[in-house]
């Protein structure tokens, strides 16, 4: 299986706000575009990054795009509350529409289920190229997302998922997808991977 969303993410290169190196210094914020930037070893892609940002007071508007710096290294637990779920995030990602993941490094990833779990502006979301062949659980990761139009998972590479459950539930304005990229060889679950999907 293979999926590619026609539409392609575009986000400016961006200059960031640094975080001090001695407070999980994995992230940064750019507060004129609201963008947050992983880079180096990120310890969690909620809590941790959060917690470095504002401890500099630097997190003064809305987080309303996510993007990585090349080869920054993701914890091997992306999913729910480790990730953007919206009912255990403190309201930070309640306007987060774009993602741009390009350039990161998922070879330890193991989970992404509930990822964006309930992010209903999220818009766009980019994984294109990412390793994620150590990934075995991806259910209900974009559950609820009822603005998505767009996921770019161009040459990504999926061996381990086992779970794909409620995937794309309810991302109602969700057009085009292409799986040629996924190889799912022990892929056992796909329950309502599209339900409520309109388009």
């Amino acid at each position: 299986m293979k999926w590619k969303l026609l539409a392609g993410l575009a986000l400016s290169a961006i200059a960031t706000i640094a975080v001090s190196a001695t407070v999980s210094a994995d992230a940064s914020f750019d507060a004129a575009t609201g963008t947050l930037t992983y880079y180096g070893t990120v310890e969690s892609l909620n809590t941790e990054a959060i917690k470095a940002v504002k401890s500099k007071g630097a997190l003064t508007t809305d987080i309303i795009s996510i993007k990585c710096a090349e080869n920054s290294v993701f914890p091997r637990y992306c999913n729910g509350v480790n990730a953007y779920r919206s009912i255990y995030s403190t309201g930070d990602y309640n306007n987060l529409m774009y993602v741009d993941f390009r350039g990161a490094d998922t070879s330890n990833v193991i989970r992404m289920d509930e990822m964006f779990y309930g992010c209903h502006l999220l818009r766009s979301v980019n994984m294109s190229g990412l390793d994620l062949h150590n990934v075995q659980n991806m259910s209900s990761m974009f559950f609820g997302n009822s603005a998505l139009t767009t996921v770019e998972f161009k040459d990504t590479k999926t061996l381990a998922v086992t779970d794909m459950k409620g995937m794309f539930y309810g991302c109602k304005k969700l057009t085009s997808i292409d799986l040629s990229s996924f190889e799912t060889p022990i892929l056992q679950n796909t329950n309502t991977m599209f339900y409520a999907c309109e388009k």
